[in-house]
């Protein structure tokens, strides 16, 4: 942007000059007048220096029209409202962008401190309540989500477990077919273990592909997705670390059909001892 003091001085050189030579001519016609004019009118003319010659009121006009703050300053159009309402859209975007990748930090910090209280909690429940809450989200998508199993208690945290599910249903959601797509969730209890398992239709995922989607900033480049649920790349990060946190060991497994099978599995907290 042009400096607006740059803008004055071009634009006020022409009139300066004006006045230079309005003020020359007024001081060469009082210089002519000297001799014929009154005592009085040699006085005021002999006292005055060129700089307080009155000049015309034209030249003051010019004075006071370069002194304007308006005249040194570059007009500004007001943004259409739409643009306005655009950049605040994004401005909101990249914020909850932004909050929602420290979260994620957050939470792999906290997973792998495993500084956390232990309790007994029913994954099945928790798999219910994730479905419940992404039932919109999976609408909006066109995915139909099944959940069912049978109860499966763990021993761990009552904030690292949900989040270990929500990030489940939420990536089979996201990551899957245009239209038409399908998530089931199910639960299980074994002897000495509990698992979960999350499994969505989606694209061919390549088995070396598969193989990388738990690090870091990974989201698969042949998975589909949508613009406004891009997340930060951290979803099965986190869900990794939160499962070894837990003493328990994640599973993903590629679908001949499409998509992708996550299982987790998690330690039984009442083993039952095999019979002798």
């Amino acid at each position: 942007m042009v400096p607006a003091s740059a803008v004055l001085r071009r634009l006020s050189r022409p009139f300066i000059g004006a006045l230079h030579r309005r003020s020359r001519g007024t001081r060469r016609s009082v210089a002519c007048k000297g001799s014929n004019s009154t005592p009085s009118r040699q006085r005021i003319s002999s006292a005055c220096t060129p700089r307080q010659i009155t000049i015309t009121a034209a030249s003051a006009r010019w004075g006071r029209w370069l002194r304007a703050p308006a005249s040194c300053s570059i007009p500004q159009h007001p943004a259409p409202q739409r643009d306005v309402d655009a950049l605040i859209a994004r401005l909101q975007e990249v914020n909850a962008r932004a909050i929602e990748l420290t979260e994620a930090l957050l939470l792999l910090s906290r997973a792998d401190r495993r500084a956390f209280t232990r309790e007994i909690v029913d994954l099945s429940l928790l798999a219910e309540g994730a479905v419940e809450a992404l039932v919109p989200l999976a609408d909006r998508r066109g995915v139909a989500v099944e959940v069912g199993g049978a109860p499966a208690p763990v021993l761990g945290s009552s904030t690292l477990l949900p989040q270990l599910v929500t990030n489940l249903v939420l990536n089979a959601i996201v990551h899957n077919l245009p239209s038409g797509g399908a998530v089931a969730l199910r639960t299980h209890s074994m002897p000495h273990a509990v698992a979960l398992v999350v499994e969505n239709t989606g694209e061919l995922l390549p088995a070396h592909r598969v193989a990388t989607l738990i690090e870091p900033f990974q989201r698969g480049a042949e998975r589909t997705r949508s613009d406004d649920h891009a997340g930060a790349g951290l979803g099965l990060a986190i869900v990794d670390r939160i499962t070894q946190a837990h003493g328990g060991t994640l599973v993903l497994t590629p679908r001949t059909d499409g998509g992708l099978i996550v299982t987790v599995w998690l330690p039984h907290p009442y083993p039952v001892e095999p019979s002798a």
